[in-house]
């Protein structure tokens, strides 16, 4: 019989020899979402060792137990609940294997709800390991008791200076995992983080990838913890394996950190443990280099192992390896007539075959109901319009792509209904109406409902024409807004190489009132990000516009309201409540004032506006009804209205 603390020791001394490649846990990491989802932090023996107290509950693989005197398992969580006694007990769970807590997770009941009670109970009595294992433990059985977490981080916070790397990576990756927003906990932590590796502490290669992966779901920029994680990754990168080596990867592609010889370290390694990697590794690593236009030789091979194993691939895998060629691709979608070989990989022909085996491929589970989501859809059918004209799309890929174009013209009506008829908009008029509260709940749980982040090139192009957001005699504001864009952007990547993934918005305006005017012919440049300096400069949206940015599906947060179009709009919003001189007054008498303002708005972004922002724009549209509201993007310009 082995016990859970010899099968913990067992575990250890098997990941620390030459079976750590076999071992990795599985990671999830699926870029084209914010919402990626990481492998739960290897909870070692060690963790255990540390505790103290008469007794630690422990999660092994058929049941939850108490140590006794001899440190052996003794609480049978098969007793019935009145068997069931933790008074005395100092509780921590300590996962062995994730379906471990799968089991537990299926077993919620009587006994789980005792240890819940207990903790709750006893939880100001937790050392700082006690608190970051709890977390980790409820973050892995994917439960958030009300309150619970809030209180973990509390106390967390206040003896955030204890905690060692382990601790660190969990309360981490738990924060990430259940979608807290709680930068507080995960800044200190980073801050703690960097001090400990100034100090010399040693930490694991899975707790370097574990901490920067939940940075960047957190959405914490931190430079500092990068930087130094960069140059331990470099140094010991021989010790990562595949889901360290792609999880590492993903995490500074992800938030544009091309520190020196990071990369460069990461994907020697990767070439040389390429045939170890799985076909998650395998699509990670393609979306991270392919992110940064790095180390073309790797995407190279890893485009060649993919097309041998596209036939293995499931949804994520093969959505994944779809982003990573239209990133290859998208930089000059739009702009040139011939993109020629640009984002090959390797060679033409290799890439052309990955593009029409990845569609088949997709279209193929698009047809299994409850397979995939309407995100995927769109995300193939946008690889296809960037390398392949549409005729060529349908004489390659025939009934595949006829019925993908289908699936996403019905989206489109979907979409463009809920736009007409929800009642937000609907029954929207100009600022200064009396807005029913009620409505903003029912438009934010509709978007969810909707379950999609956006309509792709063509069909969001559409979508504008038939809302009366687009303009084909844009007098050269588009092409000027182009060039604008391109000059900084080129400027900027040579200083940060990750702003290249990142949206931006070039806005003009010229507005006016009975009594005031306002322009803005240059243009303001903003970007979708939270280091853009530019936008601590912008204006907040007045409340009377009433511009509501939705929590899409699988954001892990709300970060819609940092989009630069939203930005764009809502300084707008404010430049334009800055017209009316009483607007104040005008509120508190219930005069209507939005119908007095008049002009024109022009948008350029570099990226298709998501369903969130084209809500807003509908929004904008609504609250200014004389104020003419125009957007465009790369590609916005090839398709007219559907009718």
């Amino acid at each position: 019989m082995e016990f859970p603390l010899q099968r913990l020791h067992r575990v250890d001394a098997e990941r620390n020899e030459g079976a750590r490649l076999q071992l990795q846990h599985r990671l999830i990491l699926d870029p084209r979402r914010s919402d990626c989802r990481g492998a739960e932090p290897y909870c070692s023996a060690e963790a255990i060792r540390v505790s103290r107290g008469p007794a630690d509950v422990v999660q092994g693989p058929s049941r939850l137990s108490a140590w006794d005197h001899h440190g052996f398992p003794t609480l049978d969580f098969m007793k019935p609940a009145h068997h069931f006694t933790v008074h005395h007990a100092r509780i921590r769970f300590c996962p062995v294997e994730d379906w471990a807590f799968v089991r537990v997770r299926r077993a919620r009941g009587p006994h789980l709800d005792k240890v819940m009670e207990q903790i709750s109970e006893r939880l100001p009595e937790f050392s700082y390991v006690d608190l970051a294992l709890t977390a980790w433990s409820l973050a892995t059985m994917k439960w958030n008791p009300p309150g619970l977490y809030d209180r973990i981080s509390k106390l967390s916070l206040a003896c955030i200076g204890e905690f060692q790397p382990q601790a660190l990576a969990n309360i981490m990756w738990a924060t990430a995992t259940l979608k807290k927003e709680n930068d507080a906990l995960i800044r200190h932590s980073a801050y703690v983080a960097v001090k400990h590796l100034d100090s010399g502490m040693d930490f694991r290669p899975y707790e370097y990838s574990t901490m920067v992966w939940s940075m960047v779901i957190t959405q914490a920029r931190e430079e500092a913890l990068f930087s130094r994680v960069s140059g331990h990754v470099v140094r010991r990168v021989s010790e990562f394996g595949p889901q360290e080596l792609t999880n590492t990867a993903w995490a500074f592609a992800s938030l544009g950190f091309k520190t020196q010889g990071l990369f460069e370290a990461l994907g020697k390694e990767c070439s040389a443990k390429l045939r170890y990697f799985n076909l998650q590794n395998l699509t990670n690593v393609a979306w991270s280099y392919s992110h940064l236009k790095v180390c073309d030789d790797l995407l190279s091979e890893v485009a060649a192992v993919a097309h041998s194993r596209i036939h293995d691939m499931n949804v994520q895998d093969l959505a994944q390896l779809a982003l990573t060629l239209v990133f290859s691709r998208r930089a000059n979608f739009g702009l040139k007539e011939d993109l020629g070989d640009d984002g090959v990989l390797g060679s033409r022909d290799l890439t052309l075959a990955l593009v029409v085996e990845v569609t088949k491929a997709m279209v193929q589970k698009i047809r299994q109901p409850g397979v995939t989501t309407p995100d995927d859809a769109w995300i193939v059918h946008d690889l296809v319009l960037v390398w392949l004209e549409e005729k060529a799309a349908s004489e390659l890929l025939g009934d595949s792509w006829h019925m993908l174009d289908a699936y996403m013209a019905g989206l489109h009506d979907q979409v463009l209904d809920f736009l007409r008829n929800t009642p937000l908009l609907a029954r929207a008029l100009a600022c200064g109406s009396v807005v029913q509260s009620a409505h903003v709940p029912i438009y934010e749980q509709s978007f969810r409902e909707l379950d999609i982040r956006s309509l792709g090139i063509k069909y969001t192009g559409m979508l504008l024409s038939e809302l009366g957001l687009t303009d084909r005699e844009d007098d050269g504001l588009t092409e000027s807004a182009r060039v604008l864009l391109a000059e900084e952007k080129a400027e900027l990547l040579r200083q940060d190489p990750g702003a290249g993934s990142q949206n931006w918005c070039l806005f003009r305006f010229h507005l006016s009132s009975e009594l005031r005017e306002a322009k803005e012919l240059a243009g303001i440049r903003v970007r979708s990000c939270g280091g853009d300096p530019l936008a601590l400069e912008l204006l907040d949206p007045p409340r009377e516009a009433h511009l509501v940015a939705v929590r899409l599906s699988n954001d892990r947060l709300n970060h819609r309201r940092r989009d630069a179009e939203f930005r764009a709009l809502a300084h707008t919003a404010g430049v334009l409540r800055s017209l009316i001189p009483n607007a104040d007054q005008l509120m508190q008498e219930r005069i209507v004032w939005g119908n007095r303002l008049r002009g024109w708005v022009h948008l350029y972004v570099t990226e298709v506006p998501c369903l969130s922002c084209l809500g807003a724009m509908v929004q904008f549209a609504r609250r200014f009804p004389r104020v003419q509201l125009r957007v465009a993007y790369p590609g916005s310009d090839q398709y007219p209205p559907r009718r």
